[in-house]
């Protein structure tokens, strides 16, 4: 059982290695990161996730595909609702002038807003290679 444990943690060092050579970091890792630094639910986080990673504008709708499949929809109303209040959730977290609305396309994460996440992601990136 030994060589077994000493093969796993062999190959779990050689993952971290090309983790942080590759520039690595998951989904996930991310999300929990933003979640507890900036004090948002998961959900949020990953919606955060999908502003920072985007280059225009992110319709509501979209920015709920990221957290939960089309099929598991109840309503437009709801969904919109649930995404503007994601979005809310957001904006007491990092400010208000932190996601812009983009009238007829959606929001998007202001310049000042992507930098700050930009040094947390890069911060996290650094963590999860050590």
């Amino acid at each position: 059982m030994s060589d077994l444990q000493a093969l796993v943690d062999e190959l779990r060092e050689e993952i971290a290695w090309l983790k942080s050579e590759l520039g690595i970091a998951r989904e996930a890792d991310l999300a929990h990161k933003l979640s507890t630094e900036y004090g948002i639910i998961p959900s949020a986080a990953k919606v955060l996730l999908c502003l920072y990673r985007a280059r225009y504008a992110v319709s509501y709708c979209n920015l709920l595909d990221t957290i939960r499949p089309v099929t598991r929809r109840e309503t437009e109303t709801d969904d919109y609702n649930q995404a503007k209040v994601l979005v809310w959730r957001i904006r007491q977290a990092l400010g208000k002038d932190a996601v812009i609305t983009v009238k007829g396309f959606g929001v998007k994460l202001s310049p000042a807003a992507k930098a700050r996440l930009e040094r947390l992601i890069d911060d996290q990136r650094m963590l999860s290679a050590a």
